[in-house]
C-alpha cells in the first residue's frame, strides 16, 4: 500500500503542479542527489522539483500517521538531509491521514521542515481537492527565483 500512496500523491502532485516528469521526476528516476561530496550516500526524495540542473524543491511522502501531526524523528531528520543536501532552505514531508492538518518545525539554522496531511477517509474529488491545496503551498515555498519557461 506505501508504494500505491506514494505514486498516487506524486502523480497527482505533479498534475496539480502541471509540470512535466522531466521537472517532477519519481525518485527512483533521479539520483542526481547525494549527500557527500564523493556521491556515496545516493538520496532518493519522493518529491523532486527541478529547474534545468537545479532542484527547487524536495520532499518525501509517507504512508503512516502521526498522532500529534508533528511528525516522527526519523521523518523529519530525512528531509532535513533532504534540505542539506540540495541547499534549500526548506523541505516537506506528506503524511496520510494524521491528526492535524500542517505543521512547520525550523531548525537553528531556519531550515523549515513543513509536515502536511492527506486525509484518504474521503471522496475521491475531496482527496483530490486537498492535493490541490498541498500544491499550492508547495507552490508558495518553492525556491526559485525565475523558473524556466517550460514545465
Amino acid at each position: 500500500m506505501t508504494g500505491v500512496f506514494e505514486t498516487f500523491v506524486h502523480t497527482a502532485l505533479r498534475e496539480a503542479l502541471g509540470l512535466s516528469e522531466r521537472r517532477f521526476p519519481r525518485a527512483r528516476r533521479s539520483n542526481r542527489l547525494h549527500l557527500d561530496h564523493a556521491h556515496n550516500i545516493r538520496l532518493e526524495p519522493d518529491i523532486t522539483w527541478w529547474d534545468n540542473a537545479t532542484c527547487v524543491l524536495i520532499g518525501d511522502i509517507k504512508y503512516k500517521r502521526t498522532v500529534t501531526g508533528d511528525g516522527k524523528n526519523a521523518d523529519l531528520y530525512q528531509v532535513l538531509a533532504y534540505a542539506k543536501a540540495t541547499q534549500l532552505d526548506n523541505a516537506t514531508l506528506i503524511y496520510a491521514n494524521t491528526e492535524s492538518a500542517t505543521a512547520t518545525h525550523r531548525t537553528p539554522d531556519g531550515t523549515a521542515l513543513h509536515i502536511e496531511a492527506l486525509d484518504l477517509d474521503g471522496e475521491p474529488d475531496q482527496i483530490l481537492d486537498e492535493v490541490n491545496a498541498i500544491a499550492g503551498r508547495l507552490r508558495q515555498r518553492c525556491n526559485y527565483r525565475t523558473l524556466s519557461a517550460t514545465a
